[in-house]
């Protein structure tokens, strides 16, 4: 437990701890997310710092585990479960609705909010912690230097223009000259290469998600993150998304058969990419 912790509450009555609990909680945490979304948001960004607002990796990685620090803190979730069972308790022993009653309804609401998020991000052994460390370095690591990655497409006077995937992908979509939209797409596809030779790259950080996941009783890394965000598991996902493919086929289809009428075979055609139109 840190000092930064909502713990200290100098309140007499339960309510008023328990408020306080919440108060302290919601400005913590609201302090060190705020510091980890401009850090991401920053390097991913690739904006330029200042020196009383850097931007890096490495205060990306600080600032994100510093928040999953605060979030995992297992005094933090004892005493907002220990706030939860007394107000339970309390509305059940009393036999008429007060105003109180209502509020401390509100309250005993946020404290479950409270507990459920740091449930999902809970590392309760050493090693299952250190895994999720590491993943962090790696993927601090990737996105600096896909961030710097030099971007672009040669264009029909074959002079390389410098673009971003966003450009890139303007390009593809609007661009009259086939050979600018197949070099724009062939761009966008470098990325993927990159990534995946990279040796910190997409690969190392899917086998160290897997790995966390599995610390933690999941199947791996996507069923692990299905459960905290959505509550049911990757299989249920996949039996809604199942149905969702079955239902919209027809327009998939009529959709494809439309745009082979209008642009011709090839559209549909593997030998040729989705430059083509």
């Amino acid at each position: 437990s840190t000092s930064n912790n909502p713990m200290n509450t100098g309140t007499t009555t339960q309510h008023q701890q328990a408020q306080a609990f919440v108060d302290n909680f919601n400005e913590s945490y609201a302090a060190k997310h705020e510091a980890f979304e401009n850090q991401f948001w920053g390097t991913k960004m690739a904006l330029k710092g200042t020196n009383e607002s850097p931007y890096s990796t490495d205060l990306l990685s600080q600032t994100k585990k510093e928040m999953e620090d605060f979030l995992s803190d297992a005094d933090v979730l004892v005493k907002a479960k220990k706030f939860c069972d007394e107000i339970q308790k309390q509305d059940t022993d009393s036999d008429t609705v007060t105003d109180t009653t209502v509020t401390d309804t509100d309250l005993w609401k946020v404290l479950n909010v409270i507990i459920r998020t740091c449930q999902c991000n809970e590392f309760p052994t050493p090693e299952a912690k250190s895994i999720r460390e590491q993943t962090n370095a790696f993927e601090g690591k990737l996105e600096k230097d896909r961030n710097e990655m030099k971007l672009g497409y040669t264009n029909s006077k074959g002079e390389f223009i410098t673009a971003s995937s966003v450009g890139l992908r303007t390009t593809m979509r609007t661009s009259l000259e086939e050979s600018e939209r197949q070099s724009a797409y062939d761009g966008l596809r470098s990325i993927g290469d990159f990534v995946c030779d990279h040796p910190q790259g997409f690969l190392e950080v899917v086998k160290l998600r897997n790995a966390l996941a599995k610390k933690l009783g999941f199947g791996d890394y996507y069923d692990y993150t299905v459960q905290n965000a959505e509550g049911f598991s990757k299989a249920q996902l996949f039996e809604i998304l199942d149905g969702l493919e079955e239902g919209t086929r027809p327009l998939m289809v009529k959709a494809r058969q439309e745009l082979q009428e209008r642009h011709g075979p090839f559209t549909l055609s593997s030998s040729r990419g989705t430059w083509a139109t």
